[in-house]
């Protein structure tokens, strides 16, 4: 799967640390407004498409683990 033009939707960047390797899960969503999402975690349920996350390694400068949100 691949997400077109991701410059389009709001994302939150959060550091993780997965097996000792420190990421960047990137969480996103197009189309809705959500108050407060730059202070707030934002949690979408039956999003579709239009929500989607993923984990970017900044050292190999990779993505990974996308995944989209289900559909109601």
């Amino acid at each position: 799967m691949r997400i077109d033009h991701p410059e389009n939707c709001y994302r939150q960047y959060v550091p993780v640390l997965v097996a000792g390797r420190k990421l960047i899960y990137v969480n996103a969503y197009c189309g809705i407004k959500v108050p407060d999402w730059r202070t707030h975690f934002v949690t979408i349920c039956d999003g579709g498409e239009s929500v989607w996350g993923a984990l970017y390694d900044p050292i190999t400068g990779e993505f990974s683990d996308l995944e989209v949100n289900g559909v109601a």
